[in-house]
């Protein structure tokens, strides 16, 4: 067990340093990215819907061949009038976001290039989807760290008490041990809640992601519908409640669908791709286990079940794998590095012996020369 934790954290200290702190600075990005881009001039209200076509077209022409997959008018909570509305693009498996006008449709900016460059480490390790599957693999083996740190720290039955405390008077060494341990055991089990979660949304995407679908939407120059007439019709279909999706079709025979939230519950509105009259309107509120499981493990891996207070816990949560890494590397440095170079050197300092013969080491001194430098006394 501890030379599975002590190689596992060794090897992959690092790069588990770098995707728990990349996640920690994403945790308040849904109110961060907005305030980096210039805010609407007017809009009336957080659940008033604006101008779709003229958003439409401006993306279309700002970025062509690209697949625009949603708008976004209010994704996540505290939205205030003025806020941009929030739109999904994808060039092959690369996604990023732009936000446009909620009053004119007009493209305000894109992401802040270092808010980018954070999800692209996070999420895909700057590889694709070849980082998407580094993590997952990366996700199983931080359990294992937790797992076996936890069977490490165990002291026993009656001295568990023992576990959780830090004698902060004795050597550095000690107290390095102390506070690797105390922090690791009560960080493992929502360290390792956040990972398991975020395995699970790797696999969520990759079996979402089709290519095909991210193609034909590329190719899609314009809709033989008026977009804003969508969304009226919609509104109309289910009266009521806040706005917080419209999803573009994904191939020729696939619908357009708005989703908004009337008295906390979800509804989908499916309107036809040709013409854009309703077709269905449906409360999507999954109760199925699958469906339970998939909510919860968005909402552990982001901190978002108990609003601010618990991604503020998850953002400091965050930093703790870089601290123990550091904590582990110190004390692996000093109980075996410095063991095995103070081997190597007595080793190096040690006679030689060759054919039952003992030699010196080159540019050692034999007793027989020291004593021909040491100066002479007077009665020699």
């Amino acid at each position: 067990m501890f030379q599975i934790h002590l190689w596992v954290g060794v090897l992959l200290g690092l790069y588990i340093a770098a995707v728990s702190v990349s996640g920690s600075a994403l945790v308040f990005r849904p109110e961060i990215e907005p305030r980096l881009v210039p805010r609407s001039r007017d809009c009336a209200a957080p659940g008033s819907t604006g101008p779709f076509q003229a958003a439409w077209n401006n993306l279309r022409q700002a970025y062509p061949g690209h697949a625009i997959n949603a708008i976004s008018l209010n994704q996540y909570p505290g939205r205030s009038a003025g806020d941009p509305y929030r739109v999904k693009l994808q060039s092959g498996s690369r996604t990023f976001f732009v936000y446009v006008d909620c009053s004119t449709g007009e493209i305000l900016g894109s992401q802040h290039p270092m808010i980018r460059w954070l999800q692209d480490l996070h999420f895909k390790l700057f590889a694709g989807q070849r980082g998407l599957i580094v993590n997952g693999i990366g996700a199983l083996f931080f359990v294992v760290m937790c797992m076996t740190g936890a069977v490490i720290w165990w002291p026993g039955r009656r001295d568990w008490k023992k576990g959780f405390t830090i004698a902060w008077r004795s050597r550095w060494l000690n107290v390095n041990y102390d506070l690797h341990g105390v922090a690791g055991i009560i960080t493992a089990t929502p360290l390792a809640a956040v990972v398991v979660a975020g395995g699970y949304l790797t696999v969520q995407y990759f079996c979402g992601y089709h290519p095909d679908e991210v193609s034909w939407q590329s190719g899609v120059e314009s809709w033989s519908v008026n977009l804003d007439t969508v969304v009226q019709r919609a509104e109309a279909a289910a009266p009521g409640g806040v706005p917080t999706f419209l999803y573009f079709p994904r191939s020729q025979t696939d619908t357009f669908r708005f989703e908004k939230s009337i008295a906390g519950m979800p509804y989908r509105i499916s309107l036809d791709q040709a013409d854009g009259h309703v077709l269905r309107t449906d409360n999507v509120l999954d109760t199925s286990v699958a469906g339970w499981i998939a909510k919860w493990m968005g909402l552990i891996h982001y901190g978002r079940f108990w609003g601010s207070a618990s991604r503020a816990v998850w953002l400091v949560l965050g930093l703790v794998p870089p601290l123990l890494f550091l904590g582990g590397f110190l004390m692996w440095w000093n109980r075996m590095l410095v063991k095995k170079l103070r081997r190597l050197n007595r080793s190096v300092d040690a006679p030689l012996s060759f054919a039952g013969e003992v030699t010196q080491p080159p540019g050692h001194l034999s007793d027989r020369a020291l004593r021909s430098l040491r100066p002479k006394r007077k009665h020699d």
